[in-house]
């Protein structure tokens, strides 16, 4: 009973209650803005410029990566490569510090980071897929494989000199080996891009929803048939003669 009333006459004194409001206000405004500083989305760095470890920690370890456009996140990794592929010594030190840094979250989050990039652009490709007409459909999804595996090769830095044609070719070869007989040594265009598509089934699930993951199913059931020289609808061999109702 002492004690509140030593409170109560306390809080009576006009200079101890304006000094513990004052501090009320501080922590209320302090809160707001650590949180603040804590929500924002950050600036994204200048991936030609800026600190190296600043550009990685941005990419691999950020989730405000992931909210970019695709488009300009493409950009950008094609930046950081066309920049770790320039590096000096001094970059070449400091890559070394960040990735021996990177902690199991750590890993876990830039594998996240590209597997995000890797479904969405995957999913751009089977949003367009839906629109596209029935006899248009293998061009296409052959135009497509092309221009995933060059953004692939954009971002990761390898370029392969082949034509077009070539490219294309070499691919169905591979689709139609691995249907036929597993796969064959020496890895080529194709099983990378086959690759890709089996993480973004696989690993893909838990970064995409459910929408996505229904076009990019068919998209990618299409595409390997495409590949393999099959019928798009039915699987068939395109030299299969179709079945005959025996009821006729």
């Amino acid at each position: 009973d002492a004690a509140k009333a030593k409170l109560a006459n306390g809080w009576e004194n006009k200079r101890v209650r304006r000094t513990a409001m004052a501090l009320l206000v501080v922590a209320l405004v302090g809160g707001s803005v650590g949180a603040y500083f804590a929500l924002r989305a950050r600036a994204t760095p200048n991936y030609l410029a800026d600190d190296l470890d600043d550009v990685l920690d941005y990419t691999l370890l950020s989730a405000d990566f992931n909210k970019l456009p695709l488009d300009q996140r493409l950009k950008l990794m094609k930046d950081m490569i066309a920049r770790l592929k320039g590096m000096d010594s001094g970059d070449s030190a400091m890559m070394a510090a960040f990735a021996a840094g990177l902690s199991g979250k750590a890993i876990e989050q830039a594998r996240e980071n590209m597997e995000i990039l890797a479904v969405d652009l995957w999913d751009d490709f089977a949003l367009k897929y839906r629109d596209v007409p029935k006899t248009d459909r293998e061009s296409y999804l052959d135009a497509s494989f092309l221009e995933f595996t060059k953004m692939m090769e954009d971002v990761s830095g390898f370029t392969d000199n082949k034509s077009e044609a070539d490219r294309l070719a070499d691919a169905k070869k591979q689709a139609r080996r691995d249907m036929e007989r597993g796969p064959a040594p020496g890895a080529m265009q194709a099983d990378r891009a086959n690759g890709l598509m089996k993480m973004v089934q696989d690993r893909g699930q838990k970064v995409s929803s459910p929408e996505q993951r229904g076009r990019m199913g068919k998209f990618t059931r299409d595409m390997a048939r495409n590949l393999r020289g099959q019928d798009i609808d039915s699987g068939q061999a395109k030299d299969t003669p179709p079945a005959v109702d025996p009821g006729k």
